[in-house]
């Protein structure tokens, strides 16, 4: 769906000059089709805090440029090498049973998988469309994390290879798209693993058309969390440079001024006023986020 909304008010202005400054960046291109964004992450980027998508950062960023069309691809509850394995950047690699694809769409099991990918919320669930050994078909869970895959239509019997690379429909669907990368959040103890998946997500794209989003706090984040974090995101910063979103800082500098606010910038945290739990962000919070992701954007060369 193509989102075009009217925004008035000062925040109306705040668009409107983050629009002028995005579209020459944009070219003739931006003439002749809408900006594609897609916007890969966890629940973060899926807008976990808001009543519906249409006030999920991506969404409200495309509100902001004008025309635009978002893929939200963020999933809840996975981490950065699951969100690699859906954006193409890591190999999921997968075995079947008997080796054969049959040739009518029956449900083939699946005996192991290299990455978790259907994975949502903290549970089982989900589905890929994608292709095996070059057949089209949709790759399943139940919710005892069982998996299998079923061919879109009919066809000859293919053989298997052992084992298989699936390949996501999204990762080729979206590769040209403006990419926006938004993860490390669920496993941000793991530094270089989540550094050589945004890296890995980076290089499968074959283009600099994207922007890697700095990972935020939880409340609840121990010692040890702060620290990685920290440390994740200097390096992030370091490496993508005019690429890499700065969010925390944004976000704290947008407080009530209340006294909670205050306690919580105190100790590193996002406002309160900004967040629905420990968090994830609310709808104020989500937009902060658009207009960091715009603005980096615009100034992106």
């Amino acid at each position: 769906m193509r989102l075009i909304h009217r925004i008035g008010g000062a925040l109306g202005q705040i668009v409107l000059r983050l629009a002028c400054a995005v579209m020459p960046l944009l070219g003739e291109a931006a003439v002749a089709a809408p900006l594609e964004i897609a916007a890969w992450g966890d629940s973060l980027t899926r807008g976990k805090g808001v009543t519906d998508e249409s006030q999920s950062y991506p969404a409200v960023a495309c509100r902001m440029i004008g025309d635009c069309v978002a893929f939200n691809l963020g999933w809840g509850g996975q981490d950065s090498t699951q969100i690699a394995a859906r954006q193409g950047g890591v190999p999921l690699v997968i075995r079947v049973a008997g080796g054969e694809i049959p040739a009518q769409p029956v449900p083939v099991a699946v005996l192991d998988r290299s990455v978790d990918v259907l994975w949502m919320a903290g549970r089982s669930r989900g589905s890929l469309e994608g292709s095996l050994a070059g057949v089209a078909g949709i790759l399943a869970t139940d919710a005892a994390g069982r998996w299998s895959f079923t061919r879109a239509a009919p066809g000859a019997a293919v053989t298997v290879p052992d084992p298989v690379v699936f390949l996501p429909a999204d990762a080729f669907a979206r590769r040209e798209a403006e990419t926006w990368i938004w993860a490390g959040r669920n496993n941000i103890r793991d530094a270089d693993q989540v550094m050589a998946d945004i890296a890995a997500m980076v290089d499968a794209l074959g283009h600099d058309r994207f922007l890697v989003g700095e990972i935020l706090p939880s409340v609840e984040d121990r010692p040890g969390q702060v620290a990685a974090r920290r440390a994740v995101n200097a390096r992030l910063a370091a490496i993508y440079g005019p690429r890499f979103v700065p969010l925390v800082a944004a976000l704290q500098q947008a407080g009530d001024g209340s006294a909670q606010d205050a306690a919580d910038i105190a100790r590193g945290d996002i406002p309160s006023s900004l967040r629905f739990d420990h968090l994830h962000l609310n709808a104020a919070g989500y937009a902060i986020v658009a207009q960091q992701f715009v603005a980096t954007l615009a100034a992106r060369r």
